[in-house]
């Protein structure tokens, strides 16, 4: 409820009148309409607060008159409704440059600070396995991997377990639990009560630092998943931890749709991602896998890569962080195509067949335009795994060839720039100067040795 108040007088800026007819205040034409012919508007959202706070089925049995000031006041005989416009508060660089403000403080060094962040994984991957050992660790002040945790309060909002399943993974994971670590198994929505709770919870234990919310749609507000409610519920919950200093930590879904960039897979709009502070994404090349690679990206931290594993008692294990290990940023397709190359060795033929053979082992198959898109992207990375690839033209057909490189064979400048040029037996000397009419299919070199060694084909140079 708005507070009573009077209009407030402006002598530059004179209060105008206007008078209503009957009608519903809220969603009032004619009020519209009076207001503008006053040089003034009456705002949707200004008329939604009125009808929603006061005059919800209220009609005015006879005309009435508001007032409406600078100071953003409207009045009427009945109420009043205060629709104050802060001004903008600034600071000038040299101001900002010189004041003393407090660094940003993690809950995990280097990996989760405070603010809003978001674990995003598929169904059933290990995302709650994550968190729980994430809150036990911080609740208890130990290592999550390499990265020292702030220890304090934890508050775990468990929304699609039951208590036997908790006790059941607490047992799993470890042997002893700090008495700051707080469950639930049920909590308001945004919309309902969720954020008093957890201010509630906050100020009853003031050392809390870190608030697990598993899973974000449980809390949601919005039905409809579009840019303006996603980026609206993000908000209201980034605002709070901000508010009350924790980092508030959103378990969330991924789509089923593939797509290169991490943050693009998260279920809903980029409003989700956009107004998060920190985001990590859980992920497995295959459904069943021990191993995953937790992409990690925010406002506050390097972004990294880190390959995990989880054990036996399922707990997260780290194997190699990009920070320490670059080559983990680089796109999971050359590391994918340097295994499959490893394996054939080398490769001479038409594009389309070189990505039948590649898909074979990929959950998430590539058209054969795509694969030599990413081939020239990466052909750098590329060689500097061993793979090099020349695409040339024979009797009007493409030939795509893939070999591995090595520095000290002598070989790889041979097949790049024309052929082995020695004579095998039983067969002729490859010959690179002969227009691709003059060479014979029947000039096949069958020696394993020699890297054109192509049956049925002929020397394709």
């Amino acid at each position: 409820m708005f507070p009573k108040t009077n209009s407030v007088q402006n002598p530059d800026f004179p209060p105008i009148q206007v008078k209503v007819e009957g009608t519903h205040l809220a969603g009032s034409r004619i009020a519209d309409r009076k207001f503008a012919g006053k040089g003034l508007y009456f705002l949707p959202e200004v008329r939604n607060r009125v009808k929603g706070k006061f005059f919800s089925g209220w009609r005015l049995s006879k005309p009435r008159f508001l007032t409406y000031t600078s100071e953003g006041v409207i009045s009427t005989q009945k109420r009043s409704i205060i629709l104050q416009t802060k001004k903008l508060q600034v600071i000038d660089g040299e101001t900002l440059m010189d004041t003393r403000l407090e660094p940003t403080r993690f809950v995990v060094e280097q990996l989760l600070p405070q603010g809003l962040s978001l674990l995003g994984g598929a169904p059933k991957i290990g995302k709650s396995w994550l968190t729980l050992d994430l809150c036990v660790r911080v609740a208890k002040g130990e290592q999550l991997w390499e990265f020292p945790t702030r220890q304090g309060t934890v508050l775990y909002l468990c929304l699609e377990d039951k208590w036997q399943r908790i006790q059941e993974r607490l047992n799993d994971i470890t042997d002893e639990v700090p008495p700051t670590i707080f469950f639930a198994v049920s909590a308001g929505t945004i919309a309902d009560g969720l954020i008093a709770q957890i201010e509630a919870f906050v100020k009853d234990r003031p050392g809390t630092v870190l608030v697990a919310i598993d899973t974000f749609q449980m809390v949601r507000q919005n039905s409809d998943t579009n840019y303006a409610n996603d980026y609206q519920d993000i908000l209201l919950l980034k605002r709070l931890a901000d508010r009350l200093g924790i980092c508030l930590l959103l378990v969330h879904h991924l789509r089923k749709m593939f797509d290169a960039d991490p943050l693009n897979r998260l279920s809903g709009s980029t409003g989700i991602s956009g107004a998060a502070d920190m985001v990590m994404i859980l992920d497995k090349s295959k459904r069943g896998e021990q191993n995953a690679t937790l992409t990690c990206t925010g406002r506050d931290i390097k972004e990294r890569q880190l390959e995990i594993s989880l054990s036996e008692n399922h707990v997260w294990q780290l194997i190699a962080d990009s920070v320490t290990q670059p080559a983990l940023l680089l796109d999971p397709f050359v590391n994918q195509f340097a295994e499959f190359m490893r394996t054939l060795e080398r490769y001479e033929g038409g594009n389309t067949e070189l990505t039948d053979l590649f898909n074979l082992d990929l959950p998430n198959p590539l058209t054969a335009k795509a694969l030599k898109q990413k081939m020239n992207k990466h052909r750098f990375d590329l060689e500097v795994q061993g793979i090099r690839f020349e695409s040339t033209r024979s009797n009007g057909t493409r030939i795509l060839r893939v070999w591995l490189s090595d520095a000290s064979d002598a070989n790889d400048a041979s097949f790049a720039t024309g052929g082995c040029s020695k004579i095998c037996d039983p067969c002729v000397p490859c010959d690179p100067v002969s227009p691709p009419a003059a060479r014979s299919p029947l000039l096949a070199c069958v020696r394993p040795e020699c890297r054109f060694h192509a049956p049925l084909r002929g020397c394709a140079r």
